[in-house]
């Protein structure tokens, strides 16, 4: 239990993660399939009829957490607004990213960068940039820019600290220092992302996340001394 001093089992949580990942990131493949299978394939191939597409799906169906809006200067160019995920060090923060599309999009991916700084071990500190399987060797062109944010959110919420761009956040999990990772996080999530918060706001989500109120994604695995996560 990390609560008493403790370390969690690593191949445990790396196990959890992964599952929690890989299901909510099928079901996102899946989902963008469908809705593009319905659309023309001229779409496909014309990147900015493409990105039009998106953009009026976007504006039709806004998003609770995500708040994605084009450059209309130059459509190759996205920004996106991503609320952290409930239950994770991130949640209560704002993270602003940004995403540029190649001339050849969709047939490759975007490049993603957080213009917020973020503690994670899937995201250079310092570049924002972001290591990510489905921005690189996983693509597909079925993906939309809004499925790219909701996938940035499930690595929010489901790190993977086997190749960490951050190595100070990847090193802290890696060991079993769940606690230290999560608290490093929050601290971060608390003075970088919560400009749109007052900081009496701030400091009562702070406690109640110490006190246990807003318990995260980590929580589930620790005080199971190594065996499965709750």
């Amino acid at each position: 239990d990390l609560a008493g001093g403790g370390t969690a089992d690593f191949p445990t949580v790396c196990c959890l993660w992964a599952c929690r990942a890989v299901h909510f990131l099928h079901h996102l493949q899946e989902r963008g399939q469908a809705k593009l299978a319905s659309g023309s394939s001229k779409a496909m191939a014309n990147p900015r009829s493409r990105l039009l597409t998106e953009l009026r799906e976007v504006q039709k169906n806004p998003e609770s957490d995500i708040e994605l809006n084009a450059n209309m200067d130059n459509l190759y160019s996205w920004e996106a607004v991503l609320s952290g995920p409930k239950e994770s060090p991130y949640e209560h923060g704002r993270f602003t990213v940004k995403l540029v599309c190649p001339p050849s999009y969709p047939i490759h991916p975007p490049k993603v960068t957080f213009k917020t700084q973020v503690f994670h071990p899937n995201v250079n500190f310092l570049t924002g940039e972001v290591c990510l399987d489905i921005l690189k060797t996983d693509w597909s062109p079925a993906w939309t820019l809004l499925y790219v944010c909701r996938a940035v959110i499930a690595l929010l919420y489901a790190p993977n600290a086997e190749s960490p761009l951050n190595c100070d956040a990847g090193n802290l999990i890696r060991s079993g220092d769940l606690r230290g990772f999560r608290s490093m996080a929050r601290m971060y999530t608390r003075e970088l992302a919560c400009g749109h918060m007052t900081q009496r706001q701030i400091d009562e989500c702070s406690k109640a996340m110490v006190a246990g109120d807003g318990r995260t994604a980590f929580d589930g695995v620790e005080g199971s001394g190594g065996g499965s996560g709750g």
